[in-house]
């Protein structure tokens, strides 16, 4: 059974740590040189422990998983399964771009977009993750347009949907394999990876499956490829 991140670090925990390291060594070394503790000993150890416990701080979400089942969705931290989320409990799957503060939405005021930095001939480049969500019947779906994050999806209706981590290839396959659910994915999401969704709705559109392209409406699949 397959394991997928809900999440990546915002703020790399090796480079904060490695960052502490070296303030840790400049503590040592102006303790070594004065003979005694002096105010920069202070001040740098006390940045060495402040940027340890940010260190574990950003490590934290890397812990958090979800897998798939036959009847529900598996949500552990490390080896622990703490909760299960039931297909039959949602009606939609959902696409939407990334971001880091679904949770809280009501105290920052703007999205933190979930990224990974790809190196071009000329410059790194910055690309937001998709983001997998459940939505209920109740799920005011029709207001939803594209380039809309996960936050946004979250801020129009907190009861009605669950956020279920990064679509990371092979996730989605593995999700309709085990469910009916329509399908929506955002426009902006599905033009940036549609090699990979066009290979996974190859794949499963079968039978009743529907799919659709989410623009400033709401297009299915096969209507939006015809255009």
């Amino acid at each position: 059974m397959k394991k997928f991140k809900k999440k990546v670090a915002l703020f790399s925990p090796k480079k904060i740590a490695l960052s502490a390291l070296c303030c840790a060594g400049v503590s040592v070394a102006t303790y070594l040189l004065n003979g005694s503790e002096s105010k920069w000993t202070i001040i740098f150890g006390g940045i060495c422990a402040a940027l340890i416990f940010l260190s574990v701080f950003s490590a934290l979400p890397l812990g958090c998983s979800y897998s798939y089942n036959r009847f529900y969705v598996r949500i552990s931290y490390l080896f622990i399964k703490y909760r299960k989320i039931y297909y039959d409990e949602y009606d939609f799957v959902f696409v939407s771009n990334a971001s880091y503060n679904n949770g809280l939405g009501y105290g920052i005021y703007m999205n933190i977009p979930m990224q990974y930095k790809s190196k071009g001939k000329h410059k790194s480049t910055k690309t937001t993750y998709p983001f997998l969500m459940l939505l209920k019947s109740t799920y005011p779906i029709e207001k939803v347009r594209s380039k809309m994050y996960s936050r946004d999806l979250l801020l129009m209706d907190k009861t009605d949907v669950y956020c279920l981590g990064i679509c990371w290839p092979g996730s989605l396959d593995e999700l309709m394999k085990h469910t009916e659910m329509p399908v929506y994915i955002l426009e902006d999401v599905y033009l940036r990876f549609k090699g990979l969704f066009d290979t996974t709705f190859a794949a499963y559109l079968k039978g009743n499956r529907q799919l659709f392209i989410v623009t400033d409406q709401i297009v299915p699949y096969e209507k939006y490829l015809d255009n």
